[in-house]
């Protein structure tokens, strides 16, 4: 399978909203957002997220593409805060069901790595990964990221909770 690990365009917006709304509804217990928000989200705000990733003001969202499908995704976020601004943060990392086990989601984040390498400005990289998601926590280990803590009944979903598991990597 060919796909390409590229930053979405304007143009792109309904691709990536419709990855995103399938990664809501496939791994809801991943996301702090859910379906039905997001699902009601206008077309502007869908093109201003994706606006302000091509600006890379404080996040940029990366996308693996089938041809024009976006079939995997996660962001990168930082804050421009004097005392935080070493620290930047993967968020939203997901590729879609039948995409996976093909490496797309190591390639995401070797591109995701090397942005926030050619940063200076940062020195540690942190991320959140539901506790039962093992795929994704030993692929975040191979990366170099260590546990750093948990929090507890994170998450929500009808009447069950989940932990998310905090990691880190000191670059």
């Amino acid at each position: 399978m060919n796909y390409q690990i590229r930053k979405p365009q304007l143009a792109d917006w309904e691709s990536y909203r419709t990855h995103r709304l399938k990664m809501l509804q496939e791994f809801p217990e991943a996301y702090y957002t859910s379906y039905e928000e997001n699902l009601l989200f206008p077309p502007e705000k869908w093109e201003n997220y994706i606006q302000a990733s091509l600006d890379a003001a404080n996040s940029i969202t990366l996308g693996a593409w089938d041809q024009s499908r976006m079939i995997g995704s996660l962001t990168i976020s930082w804050s421009d805060k004097f005392k935080t601004k070493h620290s930047a943060e993967i968020v939203g990392v997901g590729v879609e069901k039948e995409f996976q086990g093909r490496g797309i989601a190591a390639a995401l984040f070797e591109e995701a790595l090397k942005f926030i390498k050619a940063k200076p400005q940062f020195s540690k990289v942190n991320l959140g990964v539901n506790a039962e998601n093992l795929p994704a926590i030993s692929l975040y280990k191979k990366f170099g990221f260590q546990e750093s803590g948990r929090k507890r009944q994170d998450i929500k979903i009808g009447e069950r909770y989940y932990d998310t598991l905090e990691m880190e990597m000191f670059i």
